[in-house]
């Protein structure tokens, strides 16, 4: 990789959902803002041949080289966030990606004893997760003391490489980035239920009183399976 390819590598790592000027300025080279701002319409030009050579995926059949916008319909994705939650076990661990995530509490709560929709609680806190790592390692404690362990098949489940939504392809805009879609899972005693959830732009707000209810976050349930 020469100095210009690995400068602009940097430099996509950084915009890719998530443009922080402290970061930028980290890069050093071309300096100033001015520097900056080339590099960033730069960026823009190449966008498709960089994503091809961050994430070396080839296309879904059918489908063109990624964009990260509507032009990629139906849309997929080239990488992702992983998170999980358990409820109404005594234990749980799930490592994924290299990042393990252990119950500091015991027992843990009922999903029913939130008094909220889970959906609040579903997000990806791992992100920037290249399709795919392998399986989900997944053991844990029920209330009644059975010690239980799966491999959840990640790859498997999304083979197709889709992302799951439900909006129309005409409620989005154009030209507009479509963040990486999040991959919960969630173990609530013996079950284990594999969500996604995207984040999906709208041309027009839901609410007119709301201007900034114009995007779709939902979660969509994928799999389940009962141990």
């Amino acid at each position: 990789m020469d100095r210009r390819t690995g400068y602009f590598a940097r430099l996509t790592s950084l915009l890719d959902g998530q443009m922080r000027v402290p970061a930028l300025l980290q890069l050093g080279r071309p300096a100033g803002l001015a520097g900056i701002l080339s590099a960033v319409v730069m960026l823009c030009a190449c966008d498709v041949r960089g994503h091809e050579e961050l994430d070396h995926m080839k296309p879904p059949p059918g489908h063109g080289p990624y964009t990260g916008t509507v032009a990629d319909w139906p849309l997929w994705f080239v990488r992702h966030g992983f998170g999980s939650s358990c409820f109404s076990v005594q234990h749980c661990v799930v490592d994924y990606a290299g990042v393990r995530k252990e119950s500091s509490r015991s027992p843990l709560p009922s999903i029913e004893s939130l008094g909220f929709p889970l959906e609040r609680i579903l997000y990806g806190s791992h992100s920037r997760i290249r399709n795919f790592p392998g399986p989900a390692s997944v053991e844990w404690v029920t209330v009644d003391g059975v010690r239980l362990s799966a491999s959840v098949d990640i790859a498997g489940i999304f083979a197709d490489r889709m992302i799951r939504h439900s909006t129309a392809r005409e409620e989005i805009p154009e030209d507009v980035y479509i963040p990486e879609p999040e991959i919960i899972l969630v173990v609530n005693d013996r079950t284990i239920d594999v969500y996604m959830r995207a984040w999906i732009p709208l041309k027009e707000p839901k609410s007119a009183d709301r201007p900034l209810s114009n995007f779709n976050y939902e979660a969509i349930l994928v799999s389940s399976e009962t141990y």
